[in-house]
């Protein structure tokens, strides 16, 4: 089986056991990305390594994430400190 096939045998399980339609779709969306990074491979093939490397890979982007956002914020505080600074638009 490959990880598609059990994520969707997955997705019917849930589903059968009398989960809501919501959970079942955000079980495929939290698992999309280990799909896009490991790619359609048997499952029997992926490792402990395998998981921990795309683990690594979450935290990685989480962290490039948060540093970008944290850029973005202070170049709209620099910017609205000059629009409200007096000293910036009087010329001061």
């Amino acid at each position: 089986m490959i990880l598609s096939e059990a994520i969707e045998a997955l997705c019917i399980a849930t589903r059968a056991d009398g989960r809501a339609l919501r959970t079942v779709e955000a079980y495929r969306q939290k698992l999309a990305p280990m799909l896009a990074y490991l790619g359609d491979v048997p499952i029997a093939s992926i490792t402990a390594q395998d998981v921990r490397r795309f683990i690594v890979h979450l935290q990685e982007r989480s962290t490039r994430m948060v540093k970008r956002y944290v850029k973005l914020a202070e170049v709209d505080a620099e910017q609205a400190h000059k629009r409200a600074s007096p000293a910036d638009n009087w010329g001061l």
